[in-house]
């Protein structure tokens, strides 16, 4: 009886995996249709996201024995939660701006080296040369992926000639955000 207790959990752990991979991997999507279909502010989308997500937190979580815990760590979940709003936020303000394939790209890139630097803010880290190497190769990983060479087909206003740039060859993939 135990084993089929510790299978039906797992199950339900690999269904609430995959709930969650599929909403998440189609949240870019939906927003892109909100925005463009249906002219809702991005802002409006994060916000209410929070919201009904809060709840869904709250109902499962929000039990009585948990609110000591909750209240020791208050000021932490606050702010915890207001930098993940406002990661959430510029996401859909780039996806409103530039479509979902960058800022979705830039979501998957950074929230290591997000976290990574929290922690080292936090003192949970310790900052040393490697672990700087390793933050600095992410972010340059960061920008060549989302980084174009040459003259693509996404490019808008051409730089004005006698201009020097040290960057000349290079040009962001969306030239909305270039000021080149």
């Amino acid at each position: 009886m135990v084993w089929v207790m510790s299978g039906s959990r797992s199950v339900v752990a690999l269904a609430a995996a995959c709930l969650a991979g599929f909403l998440w991997g189609t949240g870019a999507l939906v927003v892109n249709l909100l925005i463009a279909r249906f002219g809702i502010a991005p802002e409006n989308i994060s916000f209410w996201r929070f919201v009904i997500g809060g709840l869904g937190l709250l109902a499962v979580f929000g039990r009585a024995g948990l609110l000591p815990a909750f209240r020791r760590q208050a000021v932490l979940l606050g702010a915890a939660g207001s930098c993940m709003a406002l990661y959430v936020l510029c996401w859909f303000l780039g996806i409103a701006r530039i479509g979902a394939a960058v800022p979705t790209l830039i979501a998957l890139c950074l929230p290591p080296v997000l976290v990574t630097l929290s922690a080292v803010l936090r003192g949970r880290e310790r900052l040393d040369g490697t672990l700087a190497l390793w933050l600095a190769m992410a972010l340059a990983g960061t920008v060549a992926v989302v980084w174009r060479r040459g003259k693509g087909r996404c490019r808008r206003n051409p730089p004005r000639s006698g201009r020097a740039s040290p960057f000349r060859g290079a040009r962001p993939c969306c030239m909305r955000l270039s000021p080149w």
